[in-house]
């Protein structure tokens, strides 16, 4: 009875520090699929590496399990990757420095473009506009100033008499 109470007892002790492990280790695959994630294949330059299948790449893969489970800092292996391959081995550009104008900049030739549209709209219409005035005055008849009909006087006398 001792022996069976003493598996139990052991199997009850042992079952916790199991699950905790299981969820260790989801924990540590879920942050080196994130890691994967932002880190760039160093054998091509062109696909993160949790896409890219080449011996480089599962080797990396593999030494980022590997410092997780000796419990480095996800920043102590995005630090030890940088400082052996350089910036470029990061999937997106730090957003610091000189790399902040890869957020930056698009947005303000967004805005720089849609400003020239604007202008460049409000120009098209207003030329537009003077067009449409400059054809309703070729058919209006035309306005002459009093100064400069001859015999002014003399034709306002003769429709005074008239009246």
């Amino acid at each position: 009875v001792k022996t069976i109470l003493y598996a139990v007892l052991l199997c009850a002790l042992l079952s916790p520090n199991a699950s905790i492990q299981a969820a260790d280790r989801s924990a540590i695959e879920k942050e080196a699929k994130e890691l994967e994630s932002e880190l760039i294949a160093p054998c091509c330059w062109r696909s993160p590496l949790n896409k890219h299948h080449s011996g480089t790449a599962e080797n990396m893969k593999a030494e980022i399990r590997q410092m997780l489970n000796e419990g480095q800092a996800r920043e102590e292996i995005m630090g030890y990757y940088i400082g052996k391959y350089g910036e470029q081995i990061l999937s997106a550009p730090t957003k610091e420095g000189f790399s902040l104008l890869a957020y930056i900049l698009p947005g303000f030739m967004m805005l720089f473009g849609a400003g020239v549209i604007f202008l460049s709209l409000q120009k098209w219409r207003g030329i537009q506009a003077q067009r449409a005035m400059g054809d309703n005055k070729k058919n209006r008849p035309a306005q002459v100033n009093q100064t400069e009909v001859p015999h002014q006087a003399q034709i306002e006398a003769d429709l005074q008499e008239m009246d």
